[in-house]
């Protein structure tokens, strides 16, 4: 039975559903990883006619699924455009790892302070344990006041026996439970999100700026990047 223009406008599939069918006809899903598509090539349309072709040969040679091939509505432009978006955002996301690596390496909690808190209400906030040593009164809040009287203070020193190393580099404050914490690692216990910094030092000039040109050295760049600082900075334009 022919279907009517209505059920025919709910079997036809968006711009969106397109792209998505054909980058999973050309990719696995469910296998890669952003490290694989580190030397990958952008398409032009040239190539992006002969991958076409390829994928509706093998189609039918293998006859798969109709779910599994190439759609129909695919075009050339359309496979370029799919493949490309891919490859632009795999790449990016590689970039997003390295950069979670390199911070969890260098620890750049000051940098974390002055450049994502500012930005992000509720951040965590990590301080030097030497802020300690250095302030008059205590540098964090409490539920009760902003500046803790002696008796609060013998409280959380109560509480925080076990938590609290003056030998640790950084420190930071649990309000709830009224105990501080300390540790050389914040990034990499977890303490601070690793991942959520580097995806804003790629969005926020300013702060890529800072990192690449004052944190990081040129070896750290091939290390961490494969690349220059130069290469990375043209790459990242914000």
């Amino acid at each position: 039975m022919k279907p009517t223009d209505h059920e025919s406008e709910e079997l036809t599939m968006t711009k969106a559903e397109i792209i998505t069918r054909i980058i999973n006809r050309m990719t696995d899903p469910y296998a890669d990883s952003p490290e694989d598509y580190q030397y990958a090539p952008m398409f032009d349309l040239a190539f992006a006619s002969h991958v076409l072709a390829d994928c509706r040969r093998d189609d039918k040679s293998y006859n798969f699924d109709p779910e599994y091939r190439m759609p129909e509505e695919a075009t050339p432009a359309l496979v370029m455009e799919a493949w490309n978006c891919l490859i632009r955002y795999k790449k990016r996301e590689l970039r997003v790892e390295q950069f979670k690596k390199f911070i969890i390496e260098y620890e750049p909690v000051c940098e974390f302070d002055n450049y994502y808190v500012p930005k992000h209400e509720g951040a965590s906030v990590v301080l030097p344990v030497d802020f300690i040593y250095n302030s008059t009164m205590f540098p964090f809040s409490t539920h009760n006041t902003e500046n803790p009287d002696i008796i609060d203070m013998l409280h959380i020193g109560m509480n925080s026996a076990k938590t609290f190393n003056d030998h640790h580099e950084f420190c930071w404050f649990d309000k709830d439970n009224e105990i501080l914490h300390s540790t050389d690692t914040p990034f990499a216990d977890g303490v601070l999100d690793a991942e959520d910094f580097a995806r804003f030092i790629l969005a926020d000039k300013e702060t890529f700026d800072y990192i690449v040109n004052e944190v990081m050295s040129d070896d750290d760049a091939v290390t961490f990047f494969d690349c220059s600082k130069a290469d990375l900075r043209k790459e990242v334009k914000l």
